[in-house]
């Protein structure tokens, strides 16, 4: 009777202990091994309202398992709410991208079990003019629907421009990276067109891209002559910008005509203005000085490169050309 109480008693320590070693696996063992065991545990899809920029995100989750659920956004982590199964957040804002997270609540806080990232996409309508600005820049990545009033331009300012949208509608829109009389400051070269980049599943209309380079700055002024020597010539002019590259991938139904215009070289320098002289007066003693010439015109600088056009499709490779030249 004694012997088999003492069995039972080891046992149930036997018990305890690994149950200890579990507890403590789960506090300080690293998150990684519990991401790995849950593979495929979270998924998320977009439901898309029928209103301008209305959409939602639906993440599901496996039935019968209880778990914590935060959302994060710009490094700002908000916990949201118990789940077992389904979660509808209509909180989303278009343009933004979300990281969720499901995990459970210990005594160091809330444990990551797993995370989903989430792209929320946005509808854009470009009417008159609009400058794409190192703030806006990553919101043309993720978009539903991109419609161009008619005679409506996007300026790219010369910025990396990457457009990925489902649906583009062209009503005679164009892109544009500089206005036609953009022109460096002075001692500066222009600045290339950059690079544009169109991906639409589908589409309608016409859409016009002008790869300009913008123009050089003008070169520094000649320094003015004296005495002894003549104006000093101006500066050279600044060279103008490369037009940079276009990628394109869109429907037939939408047609994409893409023009090259290369900044011109900058204007060269002011001439420097020489020495005007001057003669004596009678009864003055002096020593008549004749005039010296002003320097010449600085040379005009060197114009940018002509870029390239590329283009593809779902079934082939991309293949690019040199630019066909705006006139």
């Amino acid at each position: 009777m004694k012997r088999n109480f003492l069995v039972l008693i080891l046992s149930l320590l036997n018990i305890l202990l690994l149950a200890a070693c579990d507890i403590k696996t789960v506090e300080d063992g690293p998150v990684k091994s519990a991401e790995t065991t849950a593979v495929n545990m979270i998924s998320a899809e977009i439901l898309e309202g029928k209103t301008m920029n209305e959409f939602s995100v639906q993440l599901n989750l496996p039935v019968g398992q209880n778990f914590l659920l935060t959302r994060e956004l710009n490094n700002k982590q908000e916990l949201l709410t118990a789940v077992n199964s389904t979660f509808l957040d209509q909180e989303v804002r278009p343009g933004n991208t979300y990281k969720y997270a499901i995990g459970t609540m210990e005594n160091k806080g809330f444990i990551k079990i797993q995370e989903i990232s989430v792209s929320v996409p946005m509808d854009m309508v470009i009417k008159d003019e609009v400058e794409v600005t190192p703030e806006n820049l990553t919101n043309w990545s993720h978009l539903r629907n991109l419609t161009f009033l008619p005679n409506s331009t996007l300026f790219t300012n010369g910025l990396t421009l990457i457009i990925k949208a489902k649906y583009i509608s062209a009503q005679d829109g164009v892109i544009q990276s500089y206005r036609l009389n953009s022109t460096a400051p002075r001692g500066v070269s222009g600045r290339s067109a950059g690079e544009i980049s169109i991906k639409a599943e589908d589409g309608t209309g016409s859409l016009t891209v002008n790869m300009r380079g913008e123009k050089g700055g003008q070169g520094s002024p000649g320094s003015p002559g004296s005495i002894q020597k003549p104006g000093d010539s101006g500066g050279s002019g600044m060279n103008g910008g490369d037009t940079g590259i276009a990628h394109l991938r869109v429907p037939a139904a939408l047609t994409v005509s893409v023009y090259h215009s290369v900044g011109l070289g900058g204007d060269g320098g002011e001439k420097g203005p020489g020495f005007p002289g001057f003669h004596c007066q009678p009864h003055i003693h002096c020593h008549t000085q004749l005039p010296m010439p002003s320097g010449p015109q600085g040379p005009q600088g060197k114009d940018g490169a002509l870029g390239q056009t590329c283009t593809s499709s779902s079934s082939e490779p991309e293949e690019c050309s040199i630019g066909v030249v705006l006139n």
